[in-house]
């Protein structure tokens, strides 16, 4: 019975130091530029439009990411990393996925910097760190 309560009171503890931690996380990022309201409806409208392009396509955002960095020359050449064999595989799976011309000028456009709105977070962490 004690070793039930012991756990019991372990997972309180570890469920209230989780919900602590993700709210500090969401506070943080709720204060990057790239993730404030006004720039993250923007942004969405991007990331949708990558994923439909990815569905399209038959493969994941990744495979779609990895197979837009084969097409830029043979003297480019990704270095995904990665610690599991499943995701190993999907960045081999990049390798089938061919792009037309077009497809490549659309995902250099929403790609480009000012596409995207809000500052990167570098500039944010440096802000933080002089507190």
């Amino acid at each position: 019975m004690l070793t039930t309560e012991r756990q019991h009171g372990f997972m309180e503890y570890q469920t209230l130091i989780m919900n602590v931690i993700l709210r500090l996380c969401f506070a943080i990022l709720q204060g990057l530029p790239r993730f404030r309201q006004e720039n993250l409806d923007h942004n969405k409208i991007l990331y949708e439009k990558v994923n439909a392009m990815a569905e399209k396509k038959s493969c994941t955002p990744a495979q779609l990411a990895l197979a837009w960095v084969h097409h830029q020359g043979d003297d480019v050449c990704p270095i995904p990393g990665t610690s599991k064999i499943k995701n190993l595989n999907q960045n081999i799976g990049a390798l089938s996925v061919k792009l037309t011309a077009q497809e490549i000028a659309e995902l250099e456009a929403m790609g480009r910097p000012d596409s995207v709105k809000g500052e990167r977070s570098a500039t944010y962490i440096v802000y933080l760190q002089e507190l």
